[in-house]
């Protein structure tokens, strides 16, 4: 009888097939990809951005669309047209827009008060755009004025109680535009639950106690879960690779890292420990494992769900996890 998960390509788009049917998926993320904050003139703009798919900068008169530019005559065109502003405070943020920023990477923008921030995808190159009446959801916000546009898949917004607290000295900058993506592993983890990024994979357990986190609880959850691991793939060296990184601030956070077939695994005990069968009994997926036909996929949840019930007593971390109130990541609403 086989009783353990293989490391296989296979298995891995199995595994990775049966979390996106229990409401967990693998999310990708571009290696190459940036991250840009983008003001919004104290959150004037903010809506305005949202609700039409954009993100402009200002300076209406500086049209550098291109690398193919001389900066000695931009600067001489910005004294001309603003005289009170300081050349390179105008340039910069304008090149970045321009020129730096490509489609495919992440940005940025904050509400009023930056009480919100919305987090979208640059899906065009810039562009020049002809002012005209827009569609902003009601009267107390503006049209922006501004000219030099890209296009934005906004992906969703987070208040920012939600936000990793590390973000927070970053948004308080007070640049037209910022480089973010020295922040970039706060600002992913704060988006997604399961995701893998240069071919190495994470998981996001959001540790919900209001109280001091007991060390001996603690201790137990992380060692119960990597010898689950152990077990289920039959390796004992299994969890020896894998990294873990705890955020004490609040949200409390407790990351598992390490190759993406592992991390798999990994999540798909959690979701056992904490949904038992009932996450097994799931009717209507509409996606197909890589054994291609239904009546494949249903043996392959039962594969997997007998693996895991010959392995892991789903009561054995169950008081583990409701002291540290650790949350079902299927239920977080997460970008």
């Amino acid at each position: 009888m086989i009783n353990s998960i293989q490391y296989t390509q296979d298995t891995q788009e199995d595994l990775y097939n049966l979390l996106k049917i229990l409401k967990l998926p693998v999310r990708i993320l571009n290696n190459n990809m940036n991250y840009w904050f983008v003001r919004t003139e104290s959150g004037k703009y903010y809506k305005d951005f949202l609700f039409n798919s954009y993100i402009a900068v200002g300076w209406n008169y500086i049209n550098i669309l291109s690398k193919d530019n001389d900066d000695e005559k931009t600067i001489k065109l910005i004294k001309e047209k603003y005289p009170d502003a300081i050349p390179g405070r105008v340039l910069n943020p304008i090149k970045r827009f321009c020129q730096e920023m490509q489609p495919g990477d992440l940005v940025i923008i904050p509400s009023t008060s930056s009480a919100t921030f919305a987090f979208g995808i640059i899906k065009s190159d810039p562009y020049i755009e002809t002012i005209k009446e827009q569609y902003v959801s009601d009267d107390l916000s503006v049209s922006c004025p501004y000219i030099k546009r890209r296009t934005v898949k906004w992906l969703s917004s987070l208040e920012r109680h939600r936000l990793d607290p590390n973000l927070f000295q970053f948004f308080r900058a007070h640049q037209t535009i910022s480089n973010a993506t020295r922040y970039a592993d706060y600002i992913d983890r704060t988006l997604n639950t399961l995701y893998i990024k240069n071919d190495i994979a994470h998981i996001i357990l959001d540790v919900c106690t209001q109280k001091n986190i007991p060390a001996n609880k603690l201790i137990k959850f992380i060692s119960g879960l990597l010898n689950y691991l152990n077990k289920v793939t039959d390796d004992p060296t299994a969890s020896n690779d894998i990294d873990i990184k705890l955020n004490v601030q609040s949200p409390d956070i407790l990351e598992f890292i390490g190759s993406p077939i592992k991390i798999a695994i990994i999540a798909l005990i959690f979701l056992f420990i904490v949904g038992g069968e009932a996450k097994f009994s799931k009717q209507g997926y509409d996606i197909e494992f890589s054994l291609k036909t239904q009546g494949l996929i249903e043996k392959g949840i039962q594969y997997y769900e007998r693996v895991l019930k010959e392995n892991i007593d789903p009561s054995e971390l169950k008081d583990e996890i409701e002291q540290l109130k650790i949350k079902d990541p299927t239920g977080i609403p997460r970008v």
